[in-house]
């Protein structure tokens, strides 16, 4: 499937690759580290036949070139909030997956009023939710593995960049943000837009985790959309939306908290 458009935004010190698919209500979806818009295709397809994709690569990812920007998560989430300007569009539902997944949590937190929904797929709250194997695994992520990386998308699209050589300096730089720790439960708790959280049983992120993750949200197990008051959540009069559930099934993706309709 081709792009309806596709470009460069020039954000917050970086120029932002994105490609926008079909028509409709405007979303926004991030892809998970050291991955690119191609990887995401199978998320794409189904999701233009409805809606206006907005398919984003995050600094260093793809074609958004690196640059002598640091990178953070903060920094990641106010690229999307600029997008979002940039191309004329109020408000966004946000999906992110993993890496992306934390970068549609910040631009919540930062600029709540541009992000309409917000779906979190695999991604924690705080970086103790990823299982210890996981946070190794992360932490080994520098420039040494810029060779080997050479041979996967990100790698071979780093070649296009203005300077190439920026590539094993991007590598050192995402290890050192995935080995920094944070705890995002206060601010998340206050979110004042529904939350879709997907998880699956064979998952990177503890079950414990997704549970207590769950337990952020003070919300009544009815049916209805959900609005957020001082004291948590209430359903909304006339709305439909299923109860949260957690279905077994391994290797499957569930969701835990209603996104509304």
């Amino acid at each position: 499937m081709k792009p309806v458009s596709s470009g460069y935004a020039d954000v917050n010190g970086i120029k932002l690759y994105h490609e926008i698919y079909g028509e409709g209500e405007p979303l926004v979806l991030i892809h998970g580290g050291l991955t690119t818009i191609g990887e995401m295709q199978g998320w794409v397809l189904p999701l233009a036949k409805t809606r206006r994709v907005i398919a984003v690569e995050m600094q260093g990812h793809g074609r958004t070139a690196d640059t002598d920007r640091p990178i953070s998560f903060t920094t990641l989430g106010d690229d999307i909030a600029m997008l979002l300007h940039h191309l004329e569009i109020p408000k966004a539902d946000l999906v992110g997956h993993s890496f992306g997944g934390a970068s549609a949590i910040r631009a919540a937190i930062r600029q709540p009023e541009k992000v309409r929904r917000l779906v979190v797929i695999s991604s924690p709250y705080a970086r103790s939710g990823w299982y210890a194997e996981a946070q190794r695994g992360m932490s080994h992520v520098s420039a040494a593995m810029a060779e080997n990386m050479m041979q996967t998308p990100t790698g071979k699209f780093s070649k296009q960049w203005p300077e190439p050589q920026r590539f094993p300096q991007f590598l050192y730089k995402m290890g050192n943000i995935m080995s920094k720790d944070y705890d995002w439960s206060a601010a998340i708790a206050k979110l004042p837009m529904p939350v879709l959280l997907v998880f699956a049983d064979n998952d990177s992120v503890s079950q414990k985790h997704i549970a207590e993750f769950f337990a952020l949200f003070r919300f009544l197990p009815l049916r209805g959309q959900w609005r957020h008051t001082d004291s948590g959540p209430l359903p909304v009069e006339g709305a439909l939306c299923p109860r949260a559930r957690v279905p077994r099934r391994r290797g499957r993706t569930y969701p835990l908290l209603p996104g509304g309709r």
